[in-house]
């Protein structure tokens, strides 16, 4: 009796995960459909949009003017009659929302450009290849914002055609992930949403992690212990002022850190947009455990390796360390005597510094060759692989597909660890 009611178990959960996959495999292709139907029926899709967003706005009206009621809150009174003014406005000029889309995707496709020009700039005074294909973005990018700033709702085109294929390449990814998860090969994809909304992230977390850190302060560690056996650590590190509001990304592995940046001060932008890369080798616990210290939220993905990832990662390493020298950094050539790299000797962390006499990594670019890239590139040989639009790339990207993906079937992210010293303070 037992082994039948065991049969009809098994049998239930395999009917359930093949049921899952179809669904899923459906939303995929569900998604396909409106990107293409956006870019074919434009008209249609920004009359719905059109709707939904008045229908948001009529619930707005109701739903804050009910709480300035029960609240006496004058602030929801004041968001109740802005929603309705948006909304009595919007009946009188149609276009408002179209022109709205435009402006925000016009600069979406200018910052992209900008991106591409940085680099650019970087490929010539350094003397690199790849001018040509970076010229071609950086003119479409250019062309496509201006025309969507100037045009306004008479560029509704280049707005659908955006959404479309973004869309289109989301539901591309979701498909290629389920069979490839589902073949057992624990390769996964996925698409980062836009670079607005990821860049953001690690700011909002701080305040997200502080406000639970105040209600329960047993939910984060405040003692870092190094990644050991079949296993690979990705930290996220996360604080709430300066250039750290982007985050920054590093790789554990068997007791050490692979830390990369643009640390030299004496061979960088002053902007620290792009300079010397800079990766940094040694104790993971001490390097890892002096970034809590210094007041850094930090994130800690650990991911479980079979033995043939454990033979790619340190292939990997070995591949990214080829090209990388030893940097004696010259303290004493440092003229404000603050920064990150004398910092970190100064603290005694056991640490190393390497330059690259070649390759992607020789010189750090904020947007493209950066610490997530780095990461990428150890991470990516386990079958892991974050599909970048533009390759515009950010900790929080990587952040969003990482929590996404722990303990999820298929997937190598086992567990979740949040590191914070409460009542920490900076230490430059």
């Amino acid at each position: 009796m037992m082994k039948n009611n065991d049969g009809i178990q098994f049998y239930e959960k395999k009917s359930i995960k093949k049921f899952s996959f179809i669904l899923q495999i459906l939303f995929g292709l569900f998604v396909i459909v409106i990107g293409i139907s956006i870019i074919m029926r434009e008209n249609f899709w920004w009359w719905v949009v059109k709707l939904l967003i008045q229908a948001l706005l009529v619930g707005t009206v109701f739903t804050f003017l009910f709480r300035s009621i029960t609240n006496r809150n004058r602030l929801d009174l004041l968001i109740s009659f802005g929603s309705l003014g948006f909304f009595i406005y919007s009946l009188f000029n149609e276009n408002i929302f179209m022109e709205f889309f435009s402006l925000f995707f016009g600069v979406w496709a200018l910052f992209n450009a900008a991106v591409r020009g940085l680099e650019l700039f970087v490929s010539f005074q350094r003397k690199q290849k790849g001018k040509i294909v970076i010229t071609l973005e950086f003119l479409a990018g250019f062309v496509m914002g201006t025309s969507l700033l100037v045009s306004g709702a008479e560029s509704a085109f280049f707005v659908n055609l955006q959404v479309g294929i973004y869309l289109i390449l989301h539901g591309i990814l979701q498909i290629v992930d389920l069979f490839r998860v589902n073949l057992g090969s624990g390769y996964t994809l996925r698409m980062p949403a836009p670079i607005f909304a990821t860049a953001l992230l690690p700011s909002f977390l701080v305040k997200k992690i502080e406000r639970e850190v105040a209600l329960n302060p047993d939910l984060v560690l405040d003692t870092v212990e190094p990644t050991i056996g079949d296993y690979v650590s990705i930290y996220i590190y996360i604080k709430d002022y300066g250039y750290n509001r982007m985050g920054h990304i590093d790789i554990g592995y068997n007791g050490a850190i692979y830390s990369y940046g643009c640390h030299d001060p004496l061979n960088r932008h002053s902007t620290q947009a792009y300079g010397d890369g800079v990766l940094i080798v040694g104790s993971e616990c001490e390097f890892v455990q002096y970034s809590v210290d210094d007041s850094s939220t930090v994130y800690r993905f650990l991911c479980k390796l079979t033995p043939q990832q454990r033979d790619r990662i340190e292939e990997r390493i070995d591949l990214l360390m080829k090209p990388a020298y030893y940097y004696d950094y010259p303290l004493d050539h440092e003229k404000t005597k603050d920064s990150y790299l004398k910092h970190l000797k100064d603290s005694q962390v056991g640490v190393d510094y390497y330059k690259f006499i070649s390759g992607p990594f020789k010189t750090y670019n904020v947007f493209t060759t950066n610490c997530v890239l780095v990461a990428e590139y150890i991470v990516q040989s386990t079958g892991m692989q974050l599909f970048h639009v533009n390759g515009i790339i950010t900790p929080g990207t990587y952040y969003s597909y990482l929590h996404s993906n722990v303990g999820r079937v298929g997937s190598i992210v086992e567990k979740e660890y949040i590191y914070k010293k409460i009542g920490a303070k900076p230490k430059y």
